[in-house]
């Protein structure tokens, strides 16, 4: 029973990150919608949004102390990659 209980302790220590990394999307997509027929502005938010990603998981993960050179890596890694899947799928 202990292990349940902090196991929900553990889940919901992560609902304001989560929170806030929905709220980013939430915005970056309402942005996009808006923006749907300048595709300077499409590209430029979501190079803001991919930079949100990569800083919200490195702050995430330094605020817990966890964060190493393999965290880093592994955000920039993701940020870029769907930088680049946005770029090919979303903006033509």
């Amino acid at each position: 029973m202990k292990r349940s209980f902090s196991h929900k302790t553990h889940l919901f220590s992560h609902f304001p990150d989560v929170v806030i990394l929905t709220l980013g999307c939430v915005v970056y997509l309402t942005i996009l919608r808006l923006a749907s027929s300048e595709k300077i502005l499409m590209y430029v938010t979501s190079v803001a949004f991919a930079s949100f990603y990569i800083l919200w998981g490195i702050f995430t993960q330094a605020r817990r102390k966890t964060l190493h050179i393999t965290s880093v890596l592994e955000y920039l890694c993701i940020g870029f990659l769907m930088l680049i899947l946005l770029q090919f799928f979303l903006i033509p």
